[in-house]
């Protein structure tokens, strides 16, 4: 590979069954990008950050059409050969936790799926569930305090904490 590494981004739909979906040689995926690993010197908080935004930013580009599928809708053949005008929304990601708390944009000391902090994990209480809204405009209110991150980038993630953005 010569030293090269990348994480493969895999797509599948969600009418094929299980366990011919989960057989590896069904070839039930198709791999529609590979997402990269940068390497960047900077200290160690600086770099997660960076390396956030850089996938972010791939998965936000490689997903624009499955996006506009999904918001427009789209034409598309059936098994059947008809043409038919189709909607594509993104029924769910497979991640373990640390790559699900990256796509959330959340710190590690809250829930990706929920509001729920450190403090609260294990309570018989459940806390509101994380949204599509939500984040974002935690992200917009760290953005009025700090325009530009990259003047004071400790300042801007010590901030980015009390949000619990990561």
């Amino acid at each position: 590979t010569g030293g090269h590494v990348a994480h493969p981004l895999t797509l599948s739909i969600a009418n094929i069954q299980m366990n011919v979906r989960n057989k590896g040689l069904s070839r039930a995926f198709m791999m529609i990008a590979l997402l990269p690993c940068p390497k960047f010197i900077a200290p160690q908080k600086l770099i997660t950050l960076l390396e956030n935004r850089v996938i972010h930013q791939c998965l936000d580009i490689v997903c624009y059409p499955l996006k506009k599928a999904a918001t427009y809708g789209r034409m598309m053949t059936d098994p059947m050969g008809h043409v038919r005008f189709g909607f594509t929304p993104l029924a769910s990601y497979i991640a373990d936790l640390p790559e699900a708390l990256m796509l959330a944009a959340v710190s590690s000391s809250a829930s990706p799926i929920t509001h729920a902090t450190k403090s609260q994990f294990g309570d018989a209480e459940r806390c509101l569930t994380r949204t599509g809204q939500s984040t974002p405009m935690n992200i917009a209110r760290l953005a009025e305090e700090y325009p530009d991150p990259t003047q004071d980038p400790s300042d801007y993630l010590k901030s980015a904490k009390t949000f619990h953005l990561n």
